[in-house]
Protein backbone atom coordinates (compact mmCIF):
# COMPACT_ATOMS: atom_id res chain seq x y z
CA UNK A 1 0.00 0.00 0.00
CA UNK A 2 3.60 2.46 0.03
CA UNK A 3 4.45 4.35 -3.15
CA UNK A 4 7.46 2.65 -4.05
CA UNK A 5 10.02 3.90 -6.96
CA UNK A 6 10.44 1.89 -9.71
CA UNK A 7 12.28 1.40 -13.02
CA UNK A 8 10.86 -1.13 -15.05
CA UNK A 9 8.78 -4.79 -15.06
CA UNK A 10 9.36 -8.29 -15.54
CA UNK A 11 7.11 -10.70 -17.82
CA UNK A 12 7.25 -14.51 -18.20
CA UNK A 13 5.33 -15.63 -21.09
CA UNK A 14 3.63 -19.12 -19.59
CA UNK A 15 6.17 -22.03 -19.91
CA UNK A 16 4.45 -24.90 -21.04
CA UNK A 17 5.27 -24.84 -24.63
CA UNK A 18 2.46 -23.38 -25.69
CA UNK A 19 2.40 -19.43 -27.38
CA UNK A 20 -1.28 -18.88 -27.01
CA UNK A 21 -2.00 -15.83 -25.10
CA UNK A 22 1.99 -14.78 -25.65
CA UNK A 23 1.68 -10.72 -25.13
CA UNK A 24 3.81 -9.14 -27.91
CA UNK A 25 3.04 -5.48 -27.95
CA UNK A 26 1.70 -3.70 -24.63
CA UNK A 27 1.66 -0.24 -22.70
CA UNK A 28 2.80 0.13 -19.04
CA UNK A 29 0.87 3.04 -16.59
CA UNK A 30 2.01 4.20 -13.48
CA UNK A 31 0.00 6.15 -10.53
CA UNK A 32 0.12 6.94 -6.83
CA UNK A 33 -3.03 7.44 -6.23
CA UNK A 34 -5.30 5.00 -8.92
CA UNK A 35 -6.98 7.72 -10.58
CA UNK A 36 -4.29 9.79 -12.16
CA UNK A 37 -2.25 7.13 -14.58
CA UNK A 38 1.21 8.23 -16.24
CA UNK A 39 2.38 6.33 -19.42
CA UNK A 40 5.88 4.68 -19.18
CA UNK A 41 5.41 2.84 -22.03
CA UNK A 42 3.20 4.03 -24.52
CA UNK A 43 3.23 0.96 -27.09
CA UNK A 44 6.40 -1.22 -25.99
CA UNK A 45 6.84 -4.63 -28.11
CA UNK A 46 8.80 -7.81 -26.92
CA UNK A 47 10.50 -8.46 -30.26
CA UNK A 48 11.56 -12.28 -31.11
CA UNK A 49 9.00 -13.04 -28.12
CA UNK A 50 7.40 -15.93 -30.56
CA UNK A 51 11.25 -17.29 -30.89
CA UNK A 52 12.11 -16.56 -27.72
CA UNK A 53 9.48 -17.36 -24.50
CA UNK A 54 11.72 -16.27 -22.25
CA UNK A 55 11.38 -13.30 -19.21
CA UNK A 56 10.94 -10.34 -20.65
CA UNK A 57 12.75 -7.72 -18.80
CA UNK A 58 11.69 -3.85 -19.71
CA UNK A 59 13.50 -0.22 -17.99
CA UNK A 60 11.95 2.68 -18.00
CA UNK A 61 12.84 6.20 -16.33
CA UNK A 62 12.21 5.60 -12.46
CA UNK A 63 8.77 6.48 -11.68
CA UNK A 64 7.22 7.08 -8.09
CA UNK A 65 3.88 4.02 -8.14
CA UNK A 66 1.63 2.62 -6.05
CA UNK A 67 -0.05 1.07 -8.43
CA UNK A 68 0.67 -0.38 -12.12
CA UNK A 69 -1.22 -0.76 -15.00
CA UNK A 70 0.02 -3.54 -17.63
CA UNK A 71 -2.17 -3.08 -20.76
CA UNK A 72 -1.54 -6.28 -23.70
CA UNK A 73 -2.28 -4.52 -26.52
CA UNK A 74 -1.72 -7.45 -29.10
CA UNK A 75 -0.50 -11.41 -28.43
CA UNK A 76 1.28 -13.44 -31.13
CA UNK A 77 -1.49 -15.00 -32.52
CA UNK A 78 -4.03 -12.16 -32.57
CA UNK A 79 -6.73 -14.69 -30.76
CA UNK A 80 -8.17 -11.42 -28.35
CA UNK A 81 -7.09 -13.02 -25.08
CA UNK A 82 -3.46 -13.09 -22.94
CA UNK A 83 -2.09 -15.10 -20.32
CA UNK A 84 1.16 -14.81 -18.06
CA UNK A 85 3.39 -16.53 -15.95
CA UNK A 86 4.70 -14.01 -13.96
CA UNK A 87 4.60 -10.06 -13.44
CA UNK A 88 6.61 -8.06 -11.46
CA UNK A 89 8.13 -4.59 -10.98
CA UNK A 90 11.81 -3.84 -10.95
CA UNK A 91 13.17 -1.61 -8.22
CA UNK A 92 14.77 1.63 -8.61
CA UNK A 93 18.10 1.91 -7.20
Amino acid sequence: GQVHRIAGFVYLPRQDGMLNGTVENYRFETSEDGRTWTVNVDRGTFSNVRNNPDLQEVRFAPAKARYFRFTALDEVWRNGWTSAAELSVIPAE
